[in-house]
């Protein structure tokens, strides 16, 4: 073999196959993590899915409806209120700009 006499290629062939050995562990160790990750992911997602569909079953219950649509109608009526009132707060000071200007009009007419 070709430089098999010289010891400092046989150093570095083997400091190089060391280096190699070293590589593909720490390769393995990562894809091993890497499945472990993966896994659990799935788990989770699996996890995720069954809750939402739980969470679906009670949605389409009769209970949940009728909470569903008295929210709904509570807060509509809020909507409503917080609307009135700034129709209110509008109408106010539109009609304190019109006696403005109305004074305005009695200095200058």
């Amino acid at each position: 073999a070709r430089g098999a006499g010289c010891p400092r290629l046989s150093a570095l062939a083997t400091d190089l196959r060391l280096q190699t050995l070293g590589v593909q562990r720490s390769h393995n160790e990562r894809r091993k993590e890497t499945e472990v990750v993966n896994a659990e992911l799935g788990a989770l997602r699996t996890e995720t899915e069954a809750v939402l569909n739980r969470h679906h079953l009670v949605l389409d219950t009769p209970e949940a409806k009728r909470a569903s649509s008295t929210l709904r109608e509570q807060e509509e009526a809020r909507a409503a209120e917080a609307l009135k009132a700034q129709e209110a707060e509008t109408e106010s000071q539109n009609g304190s700009d019109d006696e403005e200007d109305d004074d305005e009009e009695g200095v200058n007419g």
